[in-house]
């Protein structure tokens, strides 16, 4: 199931399905299923990268040119949410929509999906292979509380992948570190697992209200993890930090960020009112509805 399209996104630019297997005339579903034994095909399957209550992720190797990759099946489940994405006449696994979204283009921060397949009782989702990293929880596991110069990098990774779904109008909703990839060497970050998100905005009468999480809602959902995490890394616990401290450290840690989940939201959301008006200006007018740790990020 890949997402619908956008008017921002060709076809050519959405991961596309392998082996597919288009409806028999007449038979009304409308939907484009992949084989799930597709994948067998085109990669030689490894070991285990990690195993959940739905599914499991494992390593492979494309046949075709030797690249490594991870490989995600996931139980098909009735009733799951599904959207559309540009390019497909019909609705998609929300995953499959979200993972499409943020790589358009690709980001550094964010796990890249290459391809999917599907059939009734397997999505399998083909994404890049993080051979050198590891979760947050397994490197904080390693090294206790980091000392602030580590911890301002990490947060700084974390607020940029952030930042690039909130541009992208995807919220995650599932941001803890055990969703977080961490390369030790590098200190770079790669944000997974995007089966619990959103799609920021409004519902309308064509998609399903679980599909979509207000603005304002959605930023105060990736404030809250944020600072959860902000916890982890400086505690390594979840007891998460004073707001005064979070405060300190979101203007000090990464000034860069500032006010990056909201603005390009803002600025779509209110394009026609504020036409003749500066960012700035649309930045004030909205601050009073942002949660104060945002608001804060706005003051130079």
């Amino acid at each position: 199931m890949d997402p619908a399209p956008s008017a921002s996104m060709t076809p050519e630019s959405v991961p596309g399905p392998s082996g597919i297997e288009t409806p028999p005339s007449g038979s009304g579903s409308g939907r484009i299923e992949p084989l799930s034994a597709s994948v067998h095909l085109k990669y030689d399957l490894g070991g285990d990268l990690g195993r959940g209550c739905y599914g499991q992720v494992k390593m492979a190797v494309r046949k075709s040119d030797g690249q490594k990759v991870a490989i995600k099946f996931i139980q098909n489940i009735q009733g799951e949410p599904e959207d559309y994405l540009p390019g497909y006449p019909c609705k998609l696994p929300i995953e499959v929509v979200l993972m499409s979204l943020v790589k358009d283009p690709p980001s550094p921060h964010i796990v890249e999906l290459f391809e999917w397949f599907e059939d009734s009782k397997t999505l399998v989702l083909v994404m890049e292979y993080l051979e050198t990293f590891t979760t947050l929880a397994s490197f904080l596991d390693n090294t206790g509380p980091l000392q602030e110069s580590v911890a301002r990098t990490l947060m700084v990774e974390i607020v940029q992948s952030a930042k690039e779904c909130a541009e992208h109008g995807v919220c995650h909703l599932d941001m803890h570190v055990c969703n977080i990839m961490v390369d030790a060497a590098s200190l770079k970050v790669k944000l997974i697992d995007f089966g619990g998100g959103k799609r920021i905005g409004e519902p309308d009468e064509h998609t399903d209200p679980e599909t979509r999480i207000p603005l304002q809602e959605g930023l105060n959902e990736m404030m809250y993890s944020l600072g959860q995490l902000l916890g982890w890394l400086v505690y390594s616990d979840d007891k998460g930090i004073p707001e005064a401290a979070a405060r300190y450290l979101l203007q000090h840690i990464y000034k860069s960020a500032k006010a990056a989940f909201h603005l390009k939201m803002i600025m779509n959301r209110r394009a026609n009112a504020a036409r003749n008006q500066t960012s700035a200006q649309v930045l004030q007018n909205d601050k009073g509805g942002l949660p104060s740790h945002i608001a804060s990020l706005t003051e130079v």
